[in-house]
């Protein structure tokens, strides 16, 4: 039997034989395998560092031009809200200034400012010969759309890289402007400012970054409290004045077309601009005269501008409102023929003996249910001595009107016609609210209500304290307001057709003011006033209208009848400001 070989002599002879030079030569291939994936696993990481430093700068780029839009919004804000008279931009935010390719005429209409050309404003005779800023970087720019250097320069770089200084610009793209309405311009605009990030040495129009910042902010436009030369204390849609005077702080604000903005601006500031609306007035007026747009006596703010409580003169145990008849034109002094048959209170309990009656609201006949010697004062001296007869003497006490109450008093008036008597209202407790009632103009209207409102030289209506019989010279506490058929609330009238004027003279209104929205004020011989008149027509018939303006009255109505909390923004000059919106930023890069 034959040995088998044994395991050690067969793997001697499978083993494979290298030789040393073969053996050195894998050791080689595979070390220098080896070298290449680190070399590569390195040139990876080195290429990820560098990538990485390179997205950290574009993001640092972008995160300065984001900075550089939001603080390029503030810069031009800071600007245009600076209220003070001489450096006031304000006016701006009433005007879009939008590139328009199609139009360069109406292109960024914000550089026309100050220029022979200037843009038309609502209020159209606002003062825009400033202009605009000067451009940091020189004449040849405009501000501020053109981009305007920031002054936090980073020298050699971000990181200190040892590059160029970095410099951040900003310049407005757009601003659009609020809806036009009847109030100022107040509303959401819309303003798009772009930021950018620039390196030292290159050429314009190059950056590192960009980003555009959307921001929708709230305008507001208002008449500053206390500022009483800017408040309007003659307001109204048509004038037909003559020699008229002003004594006092205030403007003579004239509701236009805007069809004829254009033509009017170019009288602003000229006796051709006064003399558009009056004959023969102070010539020193002309630059008190102020065109507007953007106003309206008949906007829907104004229909409750003199109420806080309102409260209603009411006949004693009733809700009734009263309406008043007030005439001594045919009351007992002219005769019997007179006041039994053609006194508008000839229906009353007493036949028309008295000069005022009063009836419910309701289209009942008038009669005088309280005491008629509460109301009228002088009834016994006339009939002690009638020869010393000068007028009748009514006395609207707080003791009979709205008695016991605080805040305000509404009487009302559907019929007023004085020759000779005094009407003297106590309105010391609180002010007095006299509504002018007008009939209306689609039904049969009852005798006597038939929207006549006289009175002439020689009769007076005014404020009095309690027990006084002496004017107390607080306009602010009477006022007159008309209140219209509101069936017709747009009818159109002027100078030539006035509807259903109030017809003043000599010092018959010596304190009030007067408010008449669709109302119209006409003079029938000259005439004086301490307070102020808003009215949709002033027709002075070639009358004499002296106005003295007494002190601060614009802020006492404003505190008294609490316009702040009325979103009144006032008549006259205004001053607007951009103010946070509601709206979100939106940032925009490129």
């Amino acid at each position: 039997m034959k040995n088998k070989p044994s395991t050690c002599f067969i793997l001697k002879y499978l083993k494979p034989s290298y030789s040393e030079n073969e053996e050195s030569g894998i050791a080689l291939v595979m070390t220098l395998l080896l070298g290449t994936t680190l070399f590569l696993a390195m040139s990876a990481l080195v290429a990820r560092n560098t990538m990485t430093k390179s997205i950290a700068a574009s993001e640092s780029y972008r995160q300065i031009a984001e900075n550089a839009a939001n603080n390029g919004l503030n810069q031009i804000l800071s600007e245009i809200n600076n209220d003070q008279r001489n450096e006031y931009l304000g006016y701006l935010l009433g005007i879009e200034n939008l590139e328009n390719s199609a139009d360069p005429k109406n292109s960024l209409l914000w550089k026309k400012v100050g220029s022979n050309d200037p843009p038309i404003f609502a209020e159209v005779c606002t003062d825009t010969a400033r202009g605009l800023p000067k451009h940091p970087q020189g004449e040849i720019y405009t501000w501020p759309t053109s981009a305007i250097k920031e002054s936090n320069t980073q020298a050699n770089g971000i990181r200190k890289e040892n590059k160029a200084s970095l410099h951040s610009y900003y310049r407005l793209r757009s601003y659009k402007n609020p809806p036009k309405s009847n109030r100022f311009d107040n509303g959401e605009a819309k303003f798009i400012i772009e930021g950018m990030v620039q390196r030292e040495g290159m050429r314009e129009g190059q950056y590192l970054a960009r980003a555009r910042l959307e921001r929708s902010l709230k305008v507001e436009a208002a008449v500053l409290k206390k500022n009483a030369e800017d408040w309007a204390v003659l307001y109204a849609k048509n004038y037909d004045l003559g020699s008229t005077k002003i004594e006092g702080m205030g403007l003579i604000t004239w509701q236009i077309e805007p069809e004829n903005s254009k033509v009017i601006a170019q009288t602003c500031g000229t006796e051709a601009l006064i003399n558009t609306i009056a004959k023969g007035a102070d010539q020193n007026l002309k630059t008190r005269i102020w065109p507007v747009t953007n106003q309206d006596l008949k906007a829907d703010v104004t229909k409750d501008l003199f109420k806080s409580k309102g409260n209603l003169d009411q006949r004693s145990g009733t809700n009734s409102r009263r309406l008043w008849r007030i005439d001594d034109t045919n009351s007992y002094p002219s005769g019997w023929s007179n006041y039994r048959r053609k006194s508008v209170c000839k229906d009353s309990r007493w036949r028309g003996l008295f000069p005022i009656c009063e009836r419910i609201d309701d289209g009942s006949s008038p009669t005088l249910q309280s005491d008629y010697y509460s109301v009228v004062k002088n009834v016994w001296d006339f009939y002690g001595a009638p020869s010393r007869y000068k007028g009748w003497e009514i006395v609207l006490s707080q003791d009979e009107f709205c008695p016991g109450k605080t805040g305000d008093c509404h009487i009302y008036i559907e019929h007023l016609k004085l020759t000779n008597s005094k009407v003297l209202i106590e309105n010391n407790k609180r002010p007095v609210v006299i509504h002018l009632i007008t009939p209306p103009t689609d039904l049969n209207n009852q005798e006597g209500s038939n929207g006549i409102f006289e009175l002439s030289g020689s009769s007076m209506i005014c404020g009095v304290n309690q027990g006084s019989k002496d004017c107390n010279k607080k306009a602010e506490r009477l006022i007159i307001v008309s209140d219209h058929d509101q069936k017709q609330p747009d009818k159109k009238s002027n100078c030539i057709a006035p509807s259903f004027p109030l017809k003043i003279a000599g010092n018959s209104l010596p304190y009030a003011f007067l408010h008449l929205r669709q109302g119209t004020v006409e003079l029938t011989d000259s005439t004086t006033l301490s307070g102020g008149i808003w009215a949709q027509n002033i027709c002075a018939n070639n009358h004499q209208l002296s106005v003295t303006i007494p002190d601060k009255l614009m802020e006492k109505n404003y505190d008294l009848w609490g316009w702040e909390n009325k979103n009144f923004g006032g008549f006259g000059r205004s001053v607007s400001r951009a103010i946070r919106g509601s709206g979100y930023d939106t940032f925009q890069r490129f």
